[in-house]
């Protein structure tokens, strides 16, 4: 049989979060829902942090990298896995660098 994706893992800055989808998953990690949430992305008077449309677009690109290295470990193809791998975590560090800043601000009392 061909194996399931059960759980997914992020490790980033020494972060480590595992949910059951790539978007709780990166939630975790960023602090912001990605697109599909029930808030409106102006909504940031309750604490929630506002992701901007180039954040959201660099998370939905690192899902599609991890999905494509996903179907590459499945095939046997590694080389192809480390390459979607590497294309992941460049769009997850500008998206982290991206959304520092806001983060930063919006933890502080």
């Amino acid at each position: 049989g061909i194996p399931e994706f059960k759980r997914v893992v992020i490790s980033f800055n020494g972060q480590i979060e595992m949910e059951n989808t790539l978007d709780a998953a990166l939630a975790a990690v960023f602090g912001a829902a990605p697109d599909g949430s029930d808030e409106p992305p102006d909504r940031t008077d309750d604490g929630q942090v506002e992701v901007p449309e180039e954040v959201a677009a660099l998370l939905s690109a690192a899902a599609d990298a991890f999905e494509a290295a996903d179907a590459a470990l499945r095939d046997g193809d590694l080389a192809a896995y480390q390459d979607a791998i590497d294309q992941a975590r460049a769009f997850l560090e500008r998206a982290r660098q991206l959304t520092g800043d806001v983060l930063e601000q919006g933890t502080e009392s």
